[in-house]
């Protein structure tokens, strides 16, 4: 039986089956969405001159855990977009590519997960992180900063894995900080 779609969008509840999304909650993905767009461009130095935090990550990561992971890579691609008129390419492949690693990974332990569950995903989408931000960082820093990309792996235990390990950190406290908060909203609309 293939379920009718009502609403404006269509979602899957807790037991796989269809139910539509309610105006309510596309709103506050369209909302998560900008807030996405302009956390994108408030970038926070680091202790090397290219490298920048930024707080997007916490936005993807709720958004995988309250709303699951297909409204979350929506998002998350959605709110990077302006980057490819403003940045390099290079750094919107980048925080994209990063960004999306922490929705779908984190967004494996469920919808709506218990606490421990959301850790367990966090954990998992954290670690995939700091992998493909090393990976990334190696292809990408070259072509950007004019070095060999053997300088660029000099820099990784010293420099880039910290950096990455400080980005994982605050994202990972701050989204479970405001996990329970956010899935009370979401339970409320």
């Amino acid at each position: 039986m293939v379920p009718a779609k009502t609403g404006v969008g269509v979602a899957r509840g807790r037991r796989g089956k269809a139910a539509a999304r309610t105006p309510q909650q596309l709103v506050a993905l369209a909302l998560t969405m900008l807030s996405i767009v302009t956390l994108s461009f408030v970038e926070i130095p680091a202790f090397v001159g290219w490298l920048k935090f930024d707080l997007t990550g916490i936005l993807s990561m709720l958004a995988a855990l309250v709303f699951g992971p297909g409204p979350a890579i929506a998002v998350t691609i959605l709110g990077w977009l302006p980057h490819l008129f403003f940045d390099p390419l290079g750094t919107f492949i980048s925080a994209f590519t990063m960004s999306c690693c922490i929705a779908v990974v984190g967004a494996l332990c469920g919808t709506r997960p218990s606490m421990g569950r959301a850790a367990a995903g966090l954990a998992a989408g954290m670690a995939a992180f700091v992998l493909l931000a090393l990976v990334l960082n190696l292809l990408i820093t070259p072509l950007y900063n004019a070095m060999p990309m053997s300088e660029v792996a000099t820099l990784v235990v010293p420099v880039l894995l910290p950096f990455n390990l400080v980005k994982v950190a605050y994202t990972m406290a701050a989204t479970l900080l405001l996990y329970r908060p956010a899935q009370r909203l979401r339970d409320r609309l």
